[in-house]
C-alpha cells in the first residue's frame, strides 16, 4: 500500500523480527532488570514497614518508662517531703522538750539560789542588828564618857 508521495505501509518481515527482538527484550529486561528491582523495591518497603513498626514499639516502651520513671519521681518527692515534716515535727518536739527540760532547771537553779540569798540576807540582818546594838552602846559610851 502506498500513500501518494511514494511512501510505503506494507508490513515487510522486518517488522516481524523487530517484534520478536521487543518482545525477548522485554522478556530479559523483566527477568534480568524489573522483577529484582521489584523485589528490592519491596524488599525495602517490608524493612521500612519493620523498622517504623520497631520504632512505634520503642518509642511506647520509652513512654512507659518515662512515665513511670516520673511516677517514681513524683512518690519519691511525695515521700522525702512526708519524711521531712516528720523530722521537722521531731526536731520541734525535742526542741520543746530541751527549753522545757531547761526551763526546769533554771527554775530551780533559781529557786535555790534565791533560797540561798534569803538566808544570806536574814544572816546578815541578824548579824547587822547584833552591830548595831553593840554600835550603839559603844557610841553612847563615847557620848557619855563611861561604860554601860
Amino acid at each position: 500500500m502506498l500513500i501518494s508521495g511514494g511512501i510505503n505501509l506494507t508490513p515487510d518481515e522486518s517488522l516481524i523480527a523487530i517484534m520478536v527482538i521487543f518482545f525477548l527484550e522485554y522478556l530479559v529486561l523483566r527477568v534480568f532488570f524489573f522483577q529484582p528491582l521489584n523485589q528490592v523495591m519491596t524488599a525495602r518497603e517490608k524493612d521500612v514497614r519493620d523498622a517504623a513498626t520497631r520504632h512505634e514499639d520503642a518509642l511506647a516502651r520509652f513512654n512507659e518508662a518515662t512515665r513511670e520513671m516520673e511516677a517514681r519521681i513524683g512518690q519519691a518527692k511525695k515521700q522525702g517531703a512526708e519524711l521531712r515534716e516528720a523530722l521537722k515535727a521531731e526536731a520541734a518536739r525535742h526542741r520543746t522538750e530541751t527549753v522545757d527540760k531547761t526551763r526546769k532547771e533554771a527554775d530551780v537553779i533559781v529557786e535555790e539560789a534565791s533560797d540561798e540569798l534569803a538566808t544570806s540576807v536574814a544572816a546578815a540582818r541578824q548579824k547587822i542588828d547584833g552591830e548595831a546594838g553593840a554600835l550603839a552602846r559603844l557610841a553612847v559610851e563615847r557620848i557619855v564618857g563611861r561604860a554601860l
